[in-house]
């Protein structure tokens, strides 16, 4: 009987241990998968000193980044523009293997959400975006009125008594608290109609068939250029409006805290050292390359 009752604790002992663990092990997969603790991004993709982050993330894998066509931010006609050269400076000095692929601009703040997407650019902080994304600023602009002069506007109060003139927006696309609601107002009109991308965009106003659209000079400028516009009005109908800071995101499903430091760094780094003010003059005039770095 003593021999029995032996063996039926060892057994229960053995039972219990075994389930411990079994929790202990499932529990901490399941804190690892949602990005509490040692998330993907603090499994080796960043040591304390950036300058010492290994060559291969630990997960793997390459990090992507999204870009999309806006002009002088990025055309894939030459696959070129400033967006996707700061990126591969950040890669280089984070020592990150960052893959930047072309994508529908559509898409990528629902990936950068549920983590499918760990980087973009271009991007403006809203309240409900920093919900599921850190920001990083590296450039400043202001979206700016563009108006065909045949179209005869020269103010916000003659656009919103018009007639048969058409305004151009990009779906999804955040113009500043003014212009925004000035947006809101054209729609009640009916006078609005929504594109996918910049380049979409010019093609319209190109063709004629808007009138009016908002942009910033690191857009317009190369398309007045590449598809040889005739004569557009380009006008600030916001003066008292500061220019938006344009950001990079990180996905909060992907990067800590501690990543956010690392990237935030080497951006900074990079405006003390004169580098964002090189990649900028490379695609724009002076004056814009210098304002674009008017950033805190």
């Amino acid at each position: 009987m003593k021999n029995r009752l032996t063996a039926f604790l060892a057994g229960a002992i053995f039972i219990f241990s075994v389930a411990c663990s079994n929790y202990i092990y499932f529990e901490s997969q399941f804190i690892a998968g949602n990005g509490i603790g040692n998330a993907r991004s603090s499994a080796g993709y960043f040591k304390e000193d950036y300058n010492s982050v290994s060559n291969e993330p630990q997960n793997g894998g390459e990090i992507t980044s999204a870009l999309y066509n806006s002009g002088y931010l990025y055309n894939d006609d030459t696959d070129s523009g400033l967006n996707k050269d700061i990126i591969e400076e950040i890669s280089r000095r984070l020592e990150l293997d960052i893959v930047q692929k072309v994508m529908p601009r559509a898409r990528i703040y629902s990936m950068l959400e549920d983590g499918s997407l760990p980087i973009s650019v271009s991007t403006v902080e809203t309240s409900s975006r920093a919900e599921y994304s850190w920001f990083i600023p590296y450039f400043v602009e202001k979206n700016y009125v563009l108006v065909r002069k045949d179209a005869g506007l020269k103010t916000e109060e003659e656009l919103l008594k018009s007639r048969g003139i058409k305004i151009g927006i990009i779906r999804g696309y955040y113009y500043g608290l003014h212009y925004n609601g000035l947006i809101q107002k054209l729609k009640e009109r009916h006078l609005v109609v929504e594109a996918k991308d910049t380049e979409d965009i010019f093609k319209m106003m190109k063709e004629g068939w808007i009138q009016v659209t908002f942009g910033i000079p690191a857009a317009y400028l190369y398309y007045f250029e590449k598809m040889d516009f005739g004569q557009i009005a380009v006008m600030d109908w916001a003066p008292d409006e500061k220019p938006l800071k344009r950001c990079i995101s990180l996905s909060k499903q992907y990067f800590t805290f501690h990543d956010l430091e690392q990237f935030q760094k080497v951006v900074l780094e990079m405006k003390d050292d004169g580098t964002l003010y090189k990649i900028y003059s490379r695609y724009l005039p002076e004056n814009v390359a210098k304002g674009m770095c008017e950033f805190q």
